[in-house]
């Protein structure tokens, strides 16, 4: 009950109360904005990051060439869902011969089930730069960069065999596309979840599809992340 000398004991109580919660509906809302606010720079973050090595892997993929009759006729000559193996045309520095250029997932956190992988590039400059089409490229890069952290990717389940769906190797950071005539003679997209260029499964596809997902924060729970979608046509495919 009030006097004429202050409040009582229960209004400071009820006052106390109402200013906690409300400092703590306060606390909250400042705590959600400045995890979102680091969460929107991480993600600026990554994309700052990524995009010129998306733009490289552009570059490089489309002017890959035939590696020629030695090596096989496509300009892609091996891929999977974490590798790519082309040969550029760009020549190395002391010879006239290609580089052989390998797009590779490594250190992943799930080891062949994927997870969260680091990116890299490894370049092969051939031991035998003079013997024209019977290049030998060896087992040893000349050449090893890593390119980005924090990539999730995993391979594909297929659920239609034997056609692979899009859906079913969206995970992939790599796969390709090759168009063949339909069932009403119109063009359809076939889908190649991996291939082989010296094997029974020659890497004939018209596009390399890069789907990259990034983890920026490091998290284990994937709420945010960093996607970029890529269909690259194959100059001399």
């Amino acid at each position: 009950m009030a006097s004429d000398s202050g409040i009582s004991v229960p209004e400071l109580m009820i006052s106390t109360l109402i200013i906690g919660f409300v400092m703590a509906i306060v606390g909250s809302l400042m705590s959600g904005v400045l995890r979102d606010w680091g969460v929107q720079e991480s993600l600026a973050a990554v994309q700052e990051e990524s995009r010129p090595v998306v733009r490289d892997m552009l570059i490089q993929i489309r002017q890959s060439t035939s590696s020629l009759s030695a090596l096989g006729n496509n300009p892609v000559s091996e891929m999977s869902w974490d590798t790519l193996v082309f040969y550029s045309d760009r020549i190395g520095d002391d010879n006239d011969a290609p580089e052989k250029h390998v797009y590779e997932l490594v250190d992943c956190t799930n080891g062949t089930n994927g997870g969260q992988c680091s990116l890299q590039l490894s370049i092969y400059n051939p031991t035998n730069p003079t013997a024209l089409e019977n290049w030998d490229y060896g087992a040893t890069p000349d050449r090893v960069d890593m390119l980005l952290e924090n990539v999730i990717a995993e391979p594909p389940v297929n659920d239609s065999n034997p056609a692979w769906t899009e859906t079913e190797v969206a995970e992939s950071l790599f796969y390709m596309i090759r168009w063949e005539p339909g069932s009403s003679g119109n063009p359809e997209r076939v889908v190649s979840a991996a291939c082989d260029d010296l094997g029974s499964s020659p890497c004939d596809g018209n596009l390399v599809v890069i789907s990259l997902a990034i983890n920026p924060s490091n998290a284990r729970e994937y709420l945010s992340t960093f996607e970029l979608y890529e269909e690259v046509r194959l100059r001399n495919a």
